[in-house]
C-alpha cells in the first residue's frame, strides 16, 4: 500500500512538473510576444527611462551611487529646479532628458529601489559586459513571479490534492499566469515596471517559500523562513510599500512561541528577522549617503510634472493607505 502510495506521487509529480513546463513555455512565449522593446539608437525619447537602471549600475562600478549623467548648467542655474514648468525642457530634452529622476547636491539620483538593479542589472553587466534590456528585465521578472507563485500552487495541489491530474494543473497555471496584469505591464515596459514586476518575483518567492516553512516541522523550518526574509526584504528594497507585510514572518514563529527561551525560537527568530532587517539597514544606508536622511528615498527632489510631494510618509495617510492595501 506504501509502495503504491510512493508511486501515485510520483506519477503525480512527474505530471505536475509537464505542466509547468508546458505552461511556462505558453506564458513565457506570450509575454515575449507582448513585450515592448527599449527604443532603438536614434528612436526618439522624451527622456531615456529605459536607461535609468543601467546607468545605475555604471554608477556602481565607476563607485558612485549617483548616475554618471551630466548636469545641465541651465537646469542648476533655475531659481527653483524643482518647478515642473521651469524644468520641462530639462526634464524632456530626448537623450538627455532627466524626467523623474531626483536632483540632489548637483547630482543626479533614482527613487526607484536598487534590488532590481543588484539582482539583474548588475550580473548582466559583469557577465555580457554588455546592459540588461530593461523591457526583457520586466520579462524576466514577470516570468519568475509567476514561476514561483506556479511552484506554491503546485505545492499545495500536491499537498492537499495530490490526485489532481496534469491537465487540470496546466488549467490552473495557465489561469493564473493569464489573470494577472503581466501582458499589461509588459506593453510598457520601462524603468517603472521594473520595480513593479522585481517586487512581485521577489514576494511571489517570499510567499512560497514562507508556505514550505509552515508546512515543515520547526527543526527543518530555518532555511526556507530565511529564504522568505531575504526575499521579502529584496521586495522591499523594489518598493518599499511591501514592508507592510513582513510582520507576516512571525507566523513561522506561533507554533514554538511557548519555547522562547530555548535555542530553537533564537534560531527560527534570527533566520526570520535576520535577512530582512540586513535588506533594511542596507536601504536606510543607501539613503543617508545619498539624500543625507535614512528616509529619504529621494521624492522630495523629484524632477516631475508636479511639484515633488511632501509629507509622503505622514502619519495622517496611514487610514486612507491602510484602506486602498485592503481593497
Amino acid at each position: 500500500m506504501v509502495a503504491g502510495d510512493s508511486e501515485n506521487r510520483e506519477t503525480a509529480w512527474r505530471g505536475h512538473l509537464v505542466a509547468l513546463v508546458l505552461s511556462g513555455l505558453v506564458l513565457g512565449s506570450f509575454w515575449a510576444w507582448a513585450v515592448s522593446s527599449d527604443p532603438a539608437p536614434g528612436d526618439y525619447v522624451a527622456y531615456p527611462a529605459h536607461e535609468y537602471f543601467p546607468l545605475m549600475v555604471e554608477g556602481w562600478l565607476q563607485g558612485r551611487l549617483d548616475l554618471p549623467l551630466p548636469v545641465a548648467e541651465g537646469l542648476l542655474r533655475l531659481p527653483d529646479p524643482y518647478d515642473p514648468e521651469a524644468n520641462e525642457a530639462y526634464r524632456y530634452a530626448g537623450n538627455l532628458g532627466v524626467h523623474d529622476l531626483s536632483l540632489y547636491g548637483h547630482r543626479l539620483y533614482m527613487y526607484w529601489g536598487p534590488a532590481p538593479a543588484l539582482v539583474a542589472f548588475l550580473p548582466w553587466r559583469v557577465l555580457t559586459g554588455s546592459g540588461l534590456s530593461t523591457a526583457w528585465a520586466v520579462w524576466g521578472f514577470v516570468l519568475a513571479g509567476w514561476l514561483f507563485t506556479a511552484m506554491l500552487l503546485l505545492h499545495l495541489i500536491g499537498r492537499y490534492y495530490p490526485q489532481t491530474r496534469w491537465a487540470v494543473a496546466l488549467a490552473v497555471l495557465l489561469v493564473v499566469g493569464f489573470g494577472n496584469f503581466a501582458a499589461v505591464v509588459l506593453t510598457r515596459a520601462s524603468v517603472y515596471e521594473v520595480s513593479i514586476a522585481a517586487a512581485y518575483a521577489f514576494t511571489s518567492l517570499a510567499w512560497w517559500q514562507l508556505a514550505v516553512a509552515l508546512w515543515r516541522p520547526p527543526l527543518q523550518r530555518a532555511m526556507p523562513l530565511a529564504a522568505a526574509s531575504l526575499a521579502f526584504g529584496l521586495a522591499i528594497a523594489s518598493r518599499p510599500s511591501w514592508i507592510v507585510v513582513t510582520p507576516v514572518l512571525l507566523a513561522a514563529l506561533w507554533d514554538v512561541r511557548d519555547q522562547w527561551r530555548l535555542s530553537l525560537f533564537r534560531v527560527l527568530s534570527t533566520h526570520a528577522i535576520l535577512p530582512v532587517l540586513t535588506c533594511l539597514i542596507a536601504l536606510l544606508l543607501l539613503n543617508t549617503l545619498r539624500f543625507d536622511n535614512p528616509l529619504e528615498f529621494g521624492t522630495r527632489y523629484q524632477l516631475m510634472a508636479q511639484r515633488p510631494p511632501s509629507g509622503l510618509f505622514a502619519v495622517e495617510h496611514i487610514p486612507l493607505s491602510v484602506c486602498m492595501y485592503l481593497l
